[in-house]
């Protein structure tokens, strides 16, 4: 990665680009709706951030010509400046759950790392057959992110969903010290907790339920415990 991405020497985004692309076909994609890929949901200068959310993959039923690529443009957020579906710039149900947490952690989302931590399209990472998602998880840790975090380690990290977080703990050069369950208010199973992780070089994790189906951001019985969720990064 170039001088501009923050020192990252690793492989130029070319190279990086040709790794993904014939991952994509080697991974099958092509043969599951052809849908495209994208590697970052924020700009390449993102790539030195002390900060990242990671996030599962691009979802979609179709292919986003207009938006994906490698990275997205400077000064612009995939969760603030596109257009998803059909519905207003920024205002899909999403974008407005990352606008929400941008806000209550007054992170500025021009200097965090955004990434799905599969860069391959698909509506539903779950319909994914299982080979497909094992082998995805496989190359990713081994192609995308381990080779990263070898290079650059961000201090906090927030992973939207269970997947990113297992993909950062497989790929990541340092252990798990500590780990500890909070509640975050919302009266489901499958998010009535968020996981905090501390790694041996200090880096802070806190794993919160996926933001497309469970927005405890916005929801008012999860509004008392976001202090409590979000304390490891704040």
């Amino acid at each position: 990665l170039d001088e501009a991405a923050g020192q990252l020497q690793l492989q130029n985004f070319e190279e990086l680009h040709q790794i993904i692309d014939d991952g994509y076909s080697d991974l099958g994609y092509d043969n599951l709706g052809d849908l495209g890929y994208r590697f970052l949901s924020s700009p390449k200068s993102t790539l030195r951030s002390d900060r990242l959310i990671m996030s599962i993959n691009p979802a979609g039923h179709r292919p986003d010509y207009e938006n994906d690529s490698m990275f997205t443009k400077e000064g612009t957020s995939a969760y603030l400046h596109e257009r998803w579906m059909e519905a207003p710039l920024g205002s899909s149900k999403l974008q407005v759950q990352y606008q929400a947490m941008f806000q209550y952690l007054d992170w500025d989302p021009l200097d965090v790392l955004q990434a799905p931590f599969s860069p391959f399209r698909h509506p539903s990472w779950g319909k994914i057959p299982a080979e497909t998602r094992n082998r995805t998880v496989d190359f990713c840790i081994e192609k995308i992110w381990k080779p990263y975090f070898e290079q650059h380690c961000p201090a906090e990290i927030i992973s939207v969903g269970k997947p990113p977080a297992e993909v950062i703990i497989q790929a990541f050069p340092h252990s798990v010290q500590h780990r500890s369950v909070v509640e975050t208010g919302w009266n489901n199973s499958a998010c009535r907790t968020a996981i905090h992780y501390q790694f041996t070089n200090g880096t802070r994790m806190v794993q919160i339920p996926h933001l497309s189906r469970f927005g405890i951001m916005t929801a008012s019985s999860c509004a008392n415990h976001l202090e409590q969720i979000f304390e490891p990064i704040r």
